[in-house]
């Protein structure tokens, strides 16, 4: 493969690994991920007020399985409460951040490969 190719490659890759990166940085994603929260946690709660009536209804076998629902509503409340924590959002800045850095390399070998190839095209 000829260098220009290369180092244009690496070029557009490392620029749209930076778009990515600032994507994970926009706090639209962060508002969307609190949606997403608060709508899974709302569902958890339904799942485990079905789960008790379930228990409480006096048909056999309905409070094991009744039980097993409770349980499922309560994980599901967990998982929407931690993606609301204040810590995930902190966790994909970081994870923006270094997706942005690793772009500028990848920019940065693009541009040194299509230097140093200009004698060999």
């Amino acid at each position: 493969m000829d260098g220009h190719a290369r180092g244009f490659g690496f070029l557009v890759l490392g620029v749209v690994i930076i778009i990515v990166g600032l994507l994970i940085q926009w706090d639209v994603l962060g508002w969307i991920l609190n949606i997403v929260g608060w709508i899974m946690a709302f569902f958890g709660v339904l799942t485990a007020i079905a789960g008790i009536i379930r228990m409480f209804r006096g048909e056999e076998g309905d409070t094991t399985a009744g039980f097993g629902i409770l349980v499922g509503g309560g994980a599901i409340i967990v998982v929407g409460l931690l993606i609301q924590w204040d810590v995930l959002g902190w966790l994909l800045n970081i994870i923006g951040w270094l997706t942005v850095l690793s772009g500028v390399i990848t920019v940065i070998r693009g541009i040194i490969a299509m230097a140093t190839a200009r004698g060999s095209g």
